[in-house]
This record gives structure tokens, sequence and C-alpha cells, in this order.
């Protein structure tokens, strides 16, 4: 959605507007699901710091909850002490973070040996509009997704685990 939003001359109040309309809708959508009990796989959703784009992470989190997998959604922005924050008293299995294509590399590889070191065995899905040119960093393994049919993917995998 986003890259749509900029590909296209719109003023900013229309896409301002049209931003708000979908997160609402997609959160109304997020809360009408049931909570379920169905497995102990616990998500953590969010952006770092200085990530704004929330959109493509909302949708994320309402294709978990279709799927019955439980999220915590921290949303955009988020600072890497309430991250570690947020691990240190939750069960995280899983942890999906978005990025937008101009990524800030040293500090997310910050945030992914900090993650990986206060939990050894989380898998972390690293979300990009396109594929990363070059990797993030070698010391923590993670999975690039670049499109919701790739995530959608792991997630029938990890559901049949």
């Amino acid at each position: 959605m986003s890259i749509i939003l900029e590909k296209y001359t719109i003023q900013e109040s229309v896409i301002s507007f049209s931003k708000n309309l979908i997160r609402k809708h997609l959160f109304y959508l997020i809360k009408s699901i049931p909570y379920s009990d169905q497995n102990s796989r616990k998500w953590l959703l969010f952006l770092p710091e200085k990530e704004n784009e929330d959109l493509e992470l909302i949708y994320t989190y309402l294709l978990l909850k279709i799927n019955n997998e439980k999220g915590i959604y921290l949303g955009e922005n988020q600072s890497l002490n309430s991250i570690l924050e947020c691990i240190e008293n939750t069960q995280i299995t899983h942890i999906f973070i978005y990025i937008s294509k101009n990524y800030d590399s040293s500090s997310l590889e910050i945030y992914l040996e900090s993650i990986k070191k206060n939990l050894p065995n989380v898998t972390i899905f690293v979300a990009t509009y396109a594929v990363l040119k070059e990797k993030i960093t070698e010391k923590v393994p993670y999975i690039n997704v670049n499109n919701p049919t790739a995530f959608n993917s792991y997630l029938q995998k990890i559901m049949t685990m």
C-alpha cells in the first residue's frame, strides 16, 4: 500500500486520510476475530525506531489473527529498550519486523543481535518491500520476506509443526 501511495502524485492530506481509514478498518477486523488459545506460539510485531509505515505490519497482524496465531502488536517507532522489556516479560516465539527501503542497517543489526541474545530460540522475520540487496548481519539468522504470499507460506509451514 505504501508503494502505491508513493508512486502516484496524491495530495499529502489524501494520503494521510487514506492510511488512517485503512488502519482503522484493519484494526476493526483484528478486533472482530476471537482470541485463540489453540497453540503456544506468540508473535511480537513492531517497527524499529524511525520506521513509521505500519500498514503492512497491521496487515500481517490481521493475517496472524485469521490463522489463530497469538500476537502482540507494538506498532511503529519502537526503541530497542521497549522491545527488550516486552520480550523479557512475555513468552515470544516469533518476531516480525517491518522495515522500509531506507532502513538503517547498523541499527537494525543491533536490534537483531540484542533480540537473539535475549531469546536464542526465537524465529525472526524481517519484512521489506523488496528482497534485501545485502544481508543485515551474518551473526543472527533471520528470514527475509517481501510479500504477503511468501510470509503466508512460511506461516502455513510453522502452523503444521
